[in-house]
């Protein structure tokens, strides 16, 4: 197991743990008619619930091996350096988001198409690939868990998303 699949699993494990102790803290609240302590645990399992949701999205969507490429994720824009080509696109010039290879290949990437027809080919084992979920995370009606699945267009700016390839 490499490191970062452990760290991820250590993620998931952690705000699993603080759900659990949210839901707890509700039920302590509730037989104990402590207001305090119901609302402290509802905050909590909330947290814990969003939190390990996020950490399950990114483990699932992990590389399976190192792949060429280097991201560069900041403030608003998404940027690749590789041995064949590289570019930045901004976030609120997409236009695409999608996802090429059938899961366990070891040839998935990302796929980022602006406006403008700029398009960004990202390995998922490109070193940084791992933070571009949380990047996209502000798209709305984005689905990750479409991405851990299958191939074919997660995000249109439109609105319209076709389904995946399975």
């Amino acid at each position: 197991m490499t490191d970062e699949a452990a760290r991820q699993k250590r993620e998931i494990v952690l705000w699993t743990l603080a759900l659990c102790l949210g839901l707890w803290l509700i039920w302590r609240g509730y037989v104990r008619v402590d207001a305090l302590v119901l609302v402290a645990g509802m905050v909590l399992a909330a947290t814990g619930f969003a939190l390990a949701a996020g950490a399950i999205a990114r483990f699932r969507l992990a590389a399976e091996g190192p792949a060429p490429g280097v991201v560069l994720i900041d403030e608003g824009r998404i940027g690749v350096f590789g041995p064949t080509g590289g570019g930045f696109i901004d976030l609120s010039t997409l236009a695409l988001v999608a996802v090429s290879g059938q899961p366990g290949s070891g040839d998935r990437a990302w796929t980022l198409r602006g406006e403008d027809g700029t398009t960004l080919v990202i390995p998922f084992g490109a070193v940084g690939a791992e933070r571009i979920p949380d990047a996209l995370a502000s798209l709305p009606g984005l689905d990750l868990a479409a991405a851990a699945e299958g191939a074919g267009p997660i995000w249109q700016a439109d609105g319209r998303v076709r389904p995946l390839l399975r």
